[in-house]
């Protein structure tokens, strides 16, 4: 059963990645790309390369993708 909580951040997952995560998807394909609630993305090869970067720019509290693909993560 999905609580309130987990469906809200998927919702939100779902509509930062619409706006700001598809646009990438004919030039970034199979990459990474960190979303922060704000809008602000960080692009790159590998997910441990994107969640240093992301750490470091972004804070916590970011949605990673992978490009193309529905596969999401959120870290605190």
């Amino acid at each position: 059963m999905m609580t309130a909580q987990t469906q809200s951040l998927l919702e939100q997952s779902d509509a930062l990645y619409e706006r700001y995560g598809k646009p990438f998807e004919k030039t970034h394909q199979g990459k990474f790309i960190a979303i922060s609630p704000a809008g602000e993305t960080l692009i790159a090869d590998t997910v441990i390369e994107l969640m240093q970067q992301a750490k470091e720019s972004l804070g916590p509290g970011n949605f990673i993708f992978k490009i193309g693909e529905r596969a999401v993560g959120q870290w605190l």
